[in-house]
């Protein structure tokens, strides 16, 4: 039987992930995800609170 995950299992999967993301967009794209987390980070922060 398969034991849950724990946090950090789950965080270094989800590092990979987007580690693995970060490694296929060009230059050119760079500008449109750095708007989106410009957007998004704060966002996300309040709505945690």
């Amino acid at each position: 039987m398969a034991r849950p995950l724990t946090a950090l299992e789950v965080s270094t999967c989800v590092a990979i992930i987007l580690f693995e993301g970060g490694m296929d967009l060009t230059f050119g794209e760079f500008r449109r995800v750095g708007r989106l987390a410009i957007l998004a980070a704060p966002l996300t922060w309040v709505s945690a609170l």
